[in-house]
């Protein structure tokens, strides 16, 4: 099983910035799943958004990185948020590379 993890994430890592979530998305629905894995898949992902969020309340703490985990974990039954957390990626990516430009700039 952790074999499986790593070669998934090997994937996902692997796959063009905009296209990891559809990608994984589609894998998702090649294999064949049961309906009560995917209700546990999504339960598993909103308690990881609820944990992230109450974590970020507290100074300190990182609870961003639980959030997107989270979501990530019910992208995976869902197109339409696939597409949207693949849409803010490239966006994300686009923000922080002109602050890094900006940054290199300011810095020569």
């Amino acid at each position: 099983m952790w074999k499986q993890f790593k070669n998934g994430l090997k994937e996902f890592k692997a796959a063009p910035a905009g296209e990891r979530f559809i990608r994984t998305y589609e894998h998702w629905q090649q294999r064949a799943n049961s309906p009560a894995a995917t209700v546990l898949i999504v339960a598993v992902g909103v308690i990881l958004v609820i944990a992230g969020f109450l974590l970020g309340l507290v100074p300190g703490v990182p609870g961003i990185v639980l959030g997107v985990v989270g979501l990530a974990l019910i992208a995976t039954r869902s197109r339409r948020l696939a597409r949207g957390l693949d849409w803010i990626e490239l966006k994300c990516r686009r923000r922080f590379s002109k602050r890094r430009d900006l940054n290199n700039t300011a810095r020569s």
